[in-house]
């Protein structure tokens, strides 16, 4: 949620490794033709749809923001919110918010749960923690209200402390005392607190600001002996790839230590530029589910206060990342064995098969290009042969612009031993994609899968990260970005001449208005427009208040301006965009067919 120089490190350290993938390929994820997804309806990874990655760490703000109506399709399992009367102001926002005491009600109205951040009773960070007395005094005050609430048993636990690792200045902390005494007493002694005013409260922690396993082993071992072990175990996530050997060492240390096995919050997950893309967040849903300990994430709050932790506009309306938890959400029944598990690459996936066997949904993505799925084990009661299927698209146009899923494709597709092919063409690495399958009404021998024809007064959408790029320009990674990708320079420093040429097809000849995505975090950048080799004048970026990766990002820095109309010829054409005066990063750029 906030910022500390380990968190720091770990999440350059990400960025890196991003933006090296996206040097080497051009993309964020490019699979190769021959990419497969394997579903196994008949082995199930778990015996009930949970949502276990559905929470949000201050998805909440108050009681009505968002409104229950938003969140209740989420199925979120928990939240992660501020204590009664919490004073931690984060991201800069202009004051705290996500109160335990006017959240609680929603929570409970939509059946999910609150992990209560009692460090959050504090304004600044790190924590203005003074002494032990005083934080055990304001901890009696925190629980007895949570108690007396009349919405005590909405807690799903108390979080004791925040990234002690991080935070914590003084003995078994982040390494600099400064007086605050040892954290593991202080600890001891919050357990023993909590347990006194509400003895049958759940405790959770340590809450590690990453996986760092030697502090883990450390801590569980005071807390083994000193009989405070947590109820759940929680850390903090940052990449989806290296969870699952990060649970496997931790089920190991557990056995080491001979501790009970604990379940598992991950009460904050997703780096701040890939936070809600679908595509990104595909990853975490599938490794969080096939980890059997996991019983519940939070995404992790970077940006604004009320957003389900930027499932939501400014504007409180769904993106594209909302409709991929809300189909998340959606799913009943069983979990089913998914390929991309084990495989834990750029492809990932989780499916369900409902109680009755009627229906099957494949939530899939993170890859461009061509993907076979392949669902085996469909029970023969149900399927006499042939299935209905359907394949839709969510895409991710940026956090503060609003989405709906479309159909891409539908069709009815033969099934042979219980098992059903579906081949699926064009995908955009930054999309979440659903594959719903259910008894088709006809006994035809005939498969047949039609994709949707793209309306021809559709607006036409051109990403700038798939132009032409000269000068100083290159492709960035970032959340607040249509396609999670954006054309900027190092530093900011965009070199005169540096230049974008994209190349798209229009279906038709005529007049277009033009415009254009595009973050300014400096002065008024002027660029060269040219269409078709023509030059067309310029245009003007003002200032956007931040860049496209701005963190925090209140306002929302990516803009849309309007450049004005273009004629365009049936068939290829492109557009330039080159640097004429300081620096402009680049999003997308769209033509609206004009009647």
């Amino acid at each position: 949620m906030n910022w500390n120089r380990h968190r720091i490190a770990v999440v350059l350290a990400t960025a890196a490794l991003a933006a090296l993938a996206i040097g080497l390929s051009g993309k964020t994820g490019h699979a190769d033709t021959g990419q497969q997804i394997t579903v196994n309806t008949g082995t199930a990874i778990r015996s009930s749809a949970q949502h276990v990655a559905s929470g949000g760490l201050y998805g909440m703000y108050d009681q009505n923001t968002p409104n229950a109506s938003l969140l209740a399709p989420l199925k979120p399992r928990v939240f992660t919110q501020a204590p009664p009367f919490g004073g931690q102001i984060p991201n800069g926002e202009p004051g705290p918010g996500g109160d335990f005491l006017k959240v609680a009600p929603t929570a409970k109205q939509i059946g999910a749960k609150v992990i209560v951040r009692l460090p959050d009773i504090y304004p600044k960070w790190p924590y203005n923690y003074s002494n032990e007395k005083d934080w055990l005094n304001r901890v009696k005050t925190m629980v007895t209200q949570v108690k007396d609430s009349g919405n005590a048993d909405t807690v799903y636990a108390f979080e004791l402390w925040n990234e002690p690792n991080g935070t914590w200045q003084g003995v078994n902390g982040n390494g600099h005392d400064s007086g605050w005494g040892d954290f593991y007493q202080t600890w001891r002694d919050t357990y023993k607190e909590v347990h006194s005013i509400m003895p049958n409260a759940k405790i959770i922690g340590p809450s590690l600001n990453s996986w760092q396993p030697t502090y883990m082993e450390n801590f569980l071992t005071m807390a083994r002996d000193s009989n405070t072990l947590p109820d759940i175990i929680s850390w903090h996530q940052w990449g989806a790839a290296t969870f699952p050997e990060q649970a496997k060492a931790f089920e190991n240390m557990e056995q080491r230590l001979g501790i009970k096995p604990r379940p598992i919050s991950i009460n904050e997950y997703g780096d701040q530029q890939e936070l809600a893309v679908p595509g990104q967040m595909l990853h975490y849903i599938q490794n969080f589910e096939n980890v059997p300990a996991v019983d519940s994430a939070c995404l992790a709050f970077w940006f604004n206060y009320g957003r389900m932790d930027n499932l939501l506009t400014d504007g409180q309306k769904p993106n594209g990342g909302y409709w991929l938890y809300k189909w998340y959400g959606d799913m009943t029944g069983q979990m089913d064995q998914t390929s991309t598990f084990q495989s834990n690459g750029l492809l990932a996936s989780v499916a369900n098969t409902t109680a009755n066997k009627a229906q099957t949904s494949v939530l899939f993505g993170g890859t461009d290009g061509q993907v076979t799925i392949n669902v085996n084990q469909l029970d023969p009661s149900q399927y006499n042969g042939t299935a209905q299927v359907k394949l839709e698209e969510t895409p991710w146009y940026g956090v503060d612009t609003q989405a709906s899923p479309t159909t891409i494709a539908s069709g009815t597709l033969r099934v042979k031993n219980g098992q059903l092919t579906v081949p699926v063409k064009h995908l955009q690495a930054s999309s979440g994609y659903r594959l719903s399958i259910t008894p088709a009404d006809t006994t035809s021998a005939k498969s047949s899968l039609s994709y949707a024809k793209t309306p021809a007064d559709q607006p036409i959408r051109v990403e700038a990260e798939n132009g032409n790029l000269t000068g100083s320009y290159s492709t960035i990674l970032g959340s607040y970005a249509s396609n999670n990708l954006f054309v900027g320079s190092k530093n900011h420093q965009t070199s005169e001449g540096s230049a974008d040429t994209m190349t798209f097809n229009a279906p038709k000849a005529g007049r277009y208005m033009v415009n254009i995505g595009y973050a300014n975090g400096g002065e008024v950048a002027t660029n060269a427009v040219t269409i078709n080799h023509h030059a067309n004048g310029t245009i003007a970026f003002p200032n956007t208040t931040g860049w496209m990766t701005a963190v925090p990002n209140v306002n929302g820095t990516r803009k849309v301006i309007q450049y004005g109309t273009v004629n365009l010829k049936k068939g290829t054409n492109t557009i330039k965009l080159q640097a004429v005066a300081h620096s402009a990063e680049l999003d997308y750029v769209s033509f609206t067919p004009l009647k």
